[in-house]
């Protein structure tokens, strides 16, 4: 039987010195996917994987993230055994992300009934911008001005605007609140004291009117001339047989409607 005799084994070879990071892809807008693809070369597999904040992920070598901003990723990559190299190496990979500003939106709120309204977000090269208010399904895309003619108080509440740039990247949303005021158009009646009268008899006027606003102005009218004072009563008693009397009201205020005038009552005057 021969003698045993000691073998000595050298191996030669790298020992675990690298590991990688990946981003595919590495510039996105905000939420959209991103796949993180971690690896270790040369050292003893299975490696074990330790996401830094991710812990949910931790033991997976490729994991999808949604960033909203941007955002630096950091794993280490850890040698299933012990060597005289590092026993893990920490690999990072910074993630980019294209978010459009939040608009500046306004708004030429307060509009009358029947008028214009326009709504206005910054003018940039590439960047459209989706207006709209959900509530009354009006809307639509626009390069930065959407102009609505003739417009009732179908069009009045919340109103938002989203950016998207030439990346296809979304903004955050911002909204304007529209006020639309109804077109004020008065109408007026008049009565008077008597109809009949004897010439010299005071006759009293009153007019009422409606749908006027808080300030309406009032003109009196004797025969198609002006009378009177910018009141709801008018008086006189030096009038005429047949004298037409009319009054002509105005609504005050930024959306005032045209004036309205009212009946006439002519007047049966009778000699003394």
């Amino acid at each position: 039987i021969a003698a045993s005799q000691d073998l000595t084994i050298t191996l030669v070879g790298r020992t675990f010195d690298s590991a990688s990071l990946s981003a595919s892809p590495q510039i996105i807008c905000a939420g959209a996917p991103v796949t993180l693809t971690a690896r270790g070369y040369y050292g003893a597999i299975p490696y074990n994987f330790i996401w830094q904040g991710l812990p949910q992920f931790n033991g997976d070598s490729v994991i999808q993230v949604n960033p909203a901003g941007n955002k630096v990723y950091s794993v280490q990559v850890i040698s299933a055994c012990p060597g005289p190299g590092a026993d893990s190496i920490t690999e990072s990979i910074n993630v980019n992300v294209n978010k459009p500003p939040t608009p500046v939106f306004t708004s030429n709120s307060p509009v009358c009934s029947g008028g214009q309204l326009i709504l206005s977000a910054p003018s940039i090269p590439g960047t459209t911008y989706f207006i709209e208010n959900p509530s009354a399904g009006l809307g639509g895309r626009y390069t930065s001005t959407a102009v609505f003619n003739n417009v009732t108080t179908a069009y009045a509440g919340t109103w938002s605007a989203i950016a998207t740039d030439s990346n296809g990247c979304s903004s955050d949303m911002a909204s304007t609140t529209v006020v639309i005021n109804p077109t004020i158009s008065p109408t007026v009646t008049i009565s008077s004291s008597a109809t009949n009268i004897c010439a010299g008899t005071q006759v009293n006027f009153t007019a009422i009117a409606s749908n006027a606003g808080n300030s309406p102005t009032y003109q009196w009218l004797l025969n198609g001339n002006k009378v009177g004072t910018n009141s709801a009563a008018y008086s006189g008693s030096s009038f005429a047989n047949n004298d037409a009397v009319n009054c002509v009201v105005s609504a005050t205020g930024p959306c005032a409607g045209n004036p309205d005038t009212s009946n006439i009552i002519v007047l049966s005057v009778s000699p003394v």
